[in-house]
């Protein structure tokens, strides 16, 4: 059995140690430059929160009043899952990890607005004439 043959580096630094590659540039990596992605999410976000928040200057549109309520409730919920997985997906990088940290996050929130439902629902929030708050 013979032993590999030592190759000298191709250069070392002034201690005799190999030197390390030079470090390449951020873009030859195939990496972007991820500020415009972030402040798009955050706009796109503050967008959401705005349509939110209009449904309390805007009691008089149709679809709040869908149901008794229903409507109102479908969509704030519909909002709390859109800004859910925006966050996830860009700010916390989920497109970028592993695949059962994709599902711990999707469990979450299947399991929040679970929650949220049966919270509802205990409170009678789904029968007409219940006992919530009317607006």
């Amino acid at each position: 059995m013979t032993a590999p043959a030592y190759t000298e580096p191709a250069s070392v630094d002034d201690s005799g140690h190999p030197e390390s590659p030079e470090p390449q540039g951020h873009d030859d990596h195939g990496h972007t430059d991820h500020n415009a992605t972030y402040v798009k999410t955050a706009l796109f976000l503050a967008v959401i929160t705005g349509l939110e928040t209009a449904t309390y200057f805007f009691k008089d549109f149709p679809l709040w009043h869908w149901g008794s309520g229903v409507g109102l409730t479908l969509f704030l919920l519909t909002c709390m899952v859109i800004k859910f997985f925006t966050i996830v997906y860009v700010f916390m990088h989920l497109r970028y990890d592993n695949k059962l940290l994709s599902i711990c996050f999707y469990a979450g929130l299947i399991l929040a607005v679970t929650v949220y439902v049966a919270v509802l629902t205990a409170f009678r929030f789904w029968w007409s004439g219940s006992h919530m708050v009317q607006p």
